[in-house]
C-alpha cells in the first residue's frame, strides 16, 4: 500500500532549514495547514458524491490537487487531476468508488505527513 505514496518534502525541508533558531518550524506549520485543509476537502468530496454534484466534485478535486502539489504530495496530484478532468467533462459513472480510492490514498499520505511532522519537531 505504501508503495503508492510519493511525497517530496525536499523543497519544504530546504525552506525550513532557513528558519531562524527559536522560530516555529515552517515545515510543521505547512504540514499542519495541509492536514487541516485536507479535512475540509475530504468533506467536500464526500458531499459531492452524496449529491452527485459534478461541479462540486471538480472544484474539490481541483483544490486538493493544488494544495497537494504545493506541499509535495505527488501521489494525489494525478488522481485529483483525473477526477477533476472527468467531472468537468460531465461524466464520472464510478464516482463513489473513485472518491473512496482517493480518500484512502489521502489518508495514507496524511499518515506519512504526520510522521514527518513529528520528526521535524
Amino acid at each position: 500500500m505504501a508503495s503508492n505514496i510519493e511525497i517530496d518534502l525536499g523543497p519544504l525541508k530546504e525552506l525550513d532549514a532557513s528558519t531562524p533558531p527559536g522560530e516555529p518550524s515552517l515545515l510543521v506549520e505547512i504540514i499542519d495547514a495541509y492536514l487541516e485543509e485536507s479535512v475540509v476537502d475530504e468533506g467536500s468530496l464526500r458531499n459531492a458524491v452524496a449529491s452527485q454534484d459534478l461541479k462540486a466534485l471538480a472544484s474539490a478535486a481541483h483544490r486538493l490537487k493544488g494544495s497537494s502539489a504545493n506541499v509535495g504530495v505527488k501521489s494525489l496530484v494525478g488522481v485529483c487531476a483525473d477526477l477533476e478532468r472527468d467531472a468537468r467533462a460531465g461524466s464520472v459513472p464510478d464516482m463513489a468508488r473513485r472518491v473512496d480510492g482517493l480518500l484512502d490514498l489521502l489518508e495514507q499520505c496524511r499518515a506519512v505527513l504526520r510522521a514527518e511532522r513529528v520528526a521535524a519537531l
